[in-house]
């Protein structure tokens, strides 16, 4: 089932750390929540307008219950919900108590916002962050080990904290599989919002295509047998353009050219732009028309329309 996070309604959590477009924040785990609440179908809501106004420093980026998923925090962001994997985690909180019984995570209701909700949005999220369709327990967790977690591992692993959610009868099997049921199968596409592509590059690790369009939506497509990374597009740091005309990757992720020199990155490190240049630097006015990253890997390579080329990486 694929999940559009653009659809998902949005009430901003008082508390939450908001990154600046560049640089990207890496994502390394999915945590699994409790809302310690009960089971209701306007569970996600009501915790979503708690989060809205909580004078507790806590939030999480998805609340889910039986038949509906609300997003507090939007995943470029820092919520509170996991202390030792905050910077680095995004927190899916579903309805239900950490002393539920595994009959109980598996009774109709439950089952219903695992499978049905909370799994293909874990999915989704995997996907889009290259996060593996793994359990991660606390050892795991203190060797940097990717996946998908619970709060009561992070505590464990840290202790930083002292909650046990989801408790220990929540049925982390099955809901890997799920999860796993919900990835992307050969031939996938993660699409953006669409408009005319206007530029390709294949990503040197896997040997599959992004695609950009000018307004800076991604899509990615497998051909070689692995698909893709996806991290991010203009959409999803909320940057409005129609300007974007070309796009190239290196081994980090991929880069976004803008028809005024500018410079989006989305993986790759950020080495400067010929729209960030000084008035005195600039040479006349440019429109730009591709970009590519040079040999080494790090320098990119934007062409201007009269063909002059603007190196911006390591000296």
């Amino acid at each position: 089932m694929a999940v559009d996070l653009f659809s998902i309604p949005y009430v901003p959590a008082r508390w939450k750390t908001q990154l600046p477009a560049r640089p990207h924040r890496s994502v390394d785990y999915i945590v699994i929540h409790d809302m310690e609440a009960p089971e209701r179908a306007t569970t996600a809501e009501s915790v979503a307008k708690y989060f809205s106004t909580a004078t507790k420093r806590s939030s999480a980026h998805y609340n889910i219950d039986v038949n509906s998923v609300v997003c507090s925090v939007l995943v470029q962001d820092v919520a509170y919900h996991a202390p030792g994997v905050n910077h680095n985690g995004i927190g899916l909180e579903h309805a239900g108590y950490a002393r539920q019984s595994r009959a109980e995570w598996l009774d109709s209701y439950s089952r219903t916002m695992l499978e049905e909700k909370s799994a293909p949005l874990a999915a989704a999220l995997a996907g889009i962050f290259a996060i593996p369709i793994r359990f991660v327990d606390r050892v795991g967790l203190r060797n940097n080990v990717r996946g998908i977690t619970t709060h009561h591992e992070v505590s464990q692993a840290f202790r930083r904290s002292d909650h046990w959610d989801p408790g220990p009868n929540f049925p982390i099997d099955l809901y890997l599989t799920w999860v796993q049921n919900n990835a992307p199968k050969a031939g996938d596409e993660y699409m953006g919002r669409q408009s005319d592509v206007v530029g390709v590059c294949v990503d040197p690790l896997t040997g599959g295509t992004y695609g950009v369009t000018r307004n800076g939506s991604v899509l990615v497509k497998q051909m070689a047998g692995l698909v893709p990374a996806y991290r991010g597009d203009l959409l999803s740091v909320g940057v409005i353009t129609e300007s974007v005309v070309a796009i190239a990757a290196n081994r980090s992720g991929y880069t976004m050219l803008g028809r005024d020199g500018g410079i989006f990155n989305f993986g790759t490190q950020y080495n400067g732009s010929y729209s960030g240049l000084l008035p005195e630097h600039r040479i006349g006015e440019r429109e730009f028309v591709d970009i590519e990253y040079a040999e080494d890997g790090q320098t990119y390579i934007c062409l201007a329309d009269d063909l002059s080329p603007y190196h911006f990486g390591p000296v």
